[in-house]
């Protein structure tokens, strides 16, 4: 299962669920938007909640890079260096065979709050065209893998120009953008992002 949310909040329920299927051999691989890529501060906050235990699991997650603008086949501008790069389409794609395409974000507000929806589509041509999509997002020039180090603790993988390097925090984020997402990850609200 690939799934590309730039909100990707799964909560206690969806975590469970995304784990027993990784659990029963299913492949998952997450992309979703970076700290340093999210406009929406309470979104990465309910995300990164949830984000260690994904990836303990062993559940594939990347995010997406604020500088992937000028690598992405989607942007075809020829003056790209200012690009600050961000995901807004929401995609998920099943055995390679089925797609499911819309407005729909993994994330509280587009079940309870907000009037979402989508398309299910089995194509597998369909698929194989949305998953080339979806790989191009997770590339390592264009989002941080992120991974576990020997202690346990998340790490971000950055890959520019064949060198790669270790983030031992949300890479590209201020000391304010990390109080932001600690304080809203405090509050009762989750059932609101």
């Amino acid at each position: 299962m690939y799934i590309k949310s730039p909100y990707f909040i799964p909560r206690k329920r969806g975590t469970t669920a995304l784990k027993q299927m990784h659990n029963r051999g299913v492949k998952i691989r997450i992309l979703t938007n970076s700290q340093s890529s999210n406009d929406v501060a309470a979104a990465f906050a309910g995300y990164a909640t949830y984000r260690k235990e994904l990836v303990e699991s062993g559940i594939e997650m990347h995010e997406l890079r604020p500088d992937a603008g000028g690598n992405l086949i989607i942007n075809q501008k020829t003056n790209l260096a200012k690009v600050h790069s961000g995901l807004h389409a929401k995609a998920m794609v099943f055995d390679e065979k089925t797609v499911f395409v819309g407005s729909f974000n993994l994330d509280p507000r587009s079940v309870a709050i907000n009037t979402e929806g989508g398309l299910y589509i089995e194509s597998p041509a369909l698929a194989k065209k949305v998953l080339a999509y979806m790989n191009e997002g997770a590339k390592p020039e264009n989002s941080y893998r992120v991974v576990l180090d020997k202690n346990g603790d998340l790490n971000w993988l950055e890959v520019t120009d064949g060198k790669q390097k270790v983030y031992h925090t949300d890479p590209h984020t201020s000391g304010w953008d990390k109080f932001k997402a600690d304080f809203i990850q405090a509050m009762p609200i989750e059932d609101q992002l």
